[in-house]
């Protein structure tokens, strides 16, 4: 067997290729350029968006609770209970915000990490720069499209799969339909 990356022989007893240490089975990759890991940052940037629906989730339905809560209230004429539920959806919106927040950082630093490893897959032919991994999410009218277009072209350049285009649109459709619904 032949290493991907350098095409020197390997053999199986090694789990990497003497020469350029690529591990055996990853993708070609261009020697001598630096990659960047990304699935404890993607793990990290998963959690954290499942948090934040989970929170988004409960902050969604506090109304609810508030009026049942505040009739409550009213009938036992117990003025501490209605401030209990507003520190307690305050606290819980807080506690979103942070999770929000730092689910966007972790998602920007994987898109940009990511995008950074296709330049060393011989052959890959991003079409945006890597600093609009970052800059595409913060950019006004441009976080409609760049991201997305970042995405899909990373995954296009490292996994060669024919669903993940139809993968990427259904992850950016709810993306884009999540961040309408809360803002």
């Amino acid at each position: 067997m032949r290493c991907q990356t350098c095409g020197d022989a390997t053999s199986s007893e090694h789990n990497e290729c003497p020469r350029c240490h690529t591990p055996l089975g990853q993708p070609a990759v261009t020697p001598g350029l630096p990659t960047y890991r990304v699935r404890g940052i993607g793990l990290a940037a998963s959690v954290a968006v499942g948090a934040t629906a989970v929170l988004y989730l409960v902050v969604a339905l506090s109304p609810l609770i508030g009026m049942a809560l505040a009739r409550r209230a009213m009938a036992n004429d117990d003025p501490d209970l209605l401030l209990g539920v507003v520190i307690i959806n305050v606290v819980v919106a807080l506690i979103m915000a942070v999770v929000y927040l730092t689910a966007a950082v972790l998602v920007i630093i994987w898109t940009w990490r990511a995008r950074k490893n296709t330049d060393v897959f011989p052959g890959a032919l991003p079409t945006l720069g890597a600093g609009w991994a970052i800059a595409g999410w913060l950019v006004p009218f441009a976080n409609f499209v760049v991201p997305a277009r970042v995405v899909a072209g990373v995954a296009r350049d490292s996994l060669w799969r024919r669903f993940t285009p139809t993968l990427v649109s259904v992850w950016w459709c709810s993306w884009r339909c999540s961040a309408s619904a809360s803002g």
